[in-house]
């Protein structure tokens, strides 16, 4: 788990500048999921520390495009005038 964490503090920045790169906040969205749903479906038939890592470590990869994927969405579809009060929607 620690291994984990700081792995997913190590993606947050790089993570962020990739959306912003790419324009396009749905792909990496939609990939960031896909890696979260394969790499916890993963640790259901292995016990080998190895795997449990790579997967853990790929969760937490896809797991910090998440939060800079969905305000990218968000500041897309409401604009800069309204994105506050959406904002503050999605966090509650």
């Amino acid at each position: 788990m620690t291994v984990a964490g700081l792995a997913g503090l190590a993606f947050n920045a790089p993570a962020g500048a990739f959306v912003d790169r790419i324009g396009r906040p749905r792909l990496p969205m939609a990939a960031a999921t896909l890696v979260v749903v394969i790499g916890t479906l993963m640790l259901l038939p292995i016990r080998r520390f190895g795997l449990v890592l790579a997967s853990q470590i790929g969760v937490a990869a896809g797991a910090a495009l998440v939060p800079p994927a969905l305000t990218a969405l968000t500041l897309g579809l409401v604009g800069k005038q309204e994105f506050p009060a959406q904002q503050g929607r999605n966090q509650a």
